[in-house]
């Protein structure tokens, strides 16, 4: 969360509900797509680490998920050079 937040600055809002839930419950990015869409209609960003993109097969509710939002995937240093 610190590091998104110094990240992107002044120029996005971080949403820090998935840290802030309680429970035992895991937390799916479905889940709170849903929500943040709710709040702040289809025009909604959600950031990942391009090796999550591997992975999008075994995420809750895949390929649903990926209707809820954009998509921004980022290199991560320093497998993302790895990738490209």
């Amino acid at each position: 969360l610190a590091m998104a937040r110094l990240a992107c600055g002044d120029i996005a809002e971080i949403d820090d509900r998935e840290i802030r839930s309680p429970g035992e419950n895991p937390s799916y990015t479905f889940d709170t797509l849903t929500e943040l869409r709710a709040e702040f209609g289809p025009s909604i960003a959600f950031v990942i680490g391009v090796d999550q993109i591997e992975k999008f097969d075994r995420w809750h509710r895949f390929p649903e998920v990926l209707t809820l939002s954009h998509w921004i995937a980022l290199e991560r240093e320093p497998d993302g050079q790895d990738r490209m």
